[in-house]
């Protein structure tokens, strides 16, 4: 969960939401969601956290990575 990795790298959800420049609050909400957690969340709190995002589609065996953009520019869609 992502819980779990924020843990597991030792950072709070009060550190986590200054980074994201949203509430503690807002981290636990975003953590309490699952899976109806938006990918630009997910997205975003990953960054903050110094991690990245890979995922793919697969269509008859063909495995197609997703590209998410980084930084700003996951600030500019959150």
């Amino acid at each position: 969960s992502l819980a779990d990795i924020r843990n597991g790298l030792g950072v709070s959800q009060a550190e986590l939401a200054i980074r994201m420049e949203t509430t503690a609050e807002r981290v636990l909400e975003i953590e309490n969601k699952g899976i109806d957690a938006s990918v630009w969340e997910v997205l975003h709190m990953l960054n903050c956290l110094g991690c990245e995002l890979e995922m793919y589609a697969e269509l008859d065996g063909k495995k197609m990575d997703l590209k998410f953009p980084t930084g700003q520019g996951v600030d500019e869609l959150t």
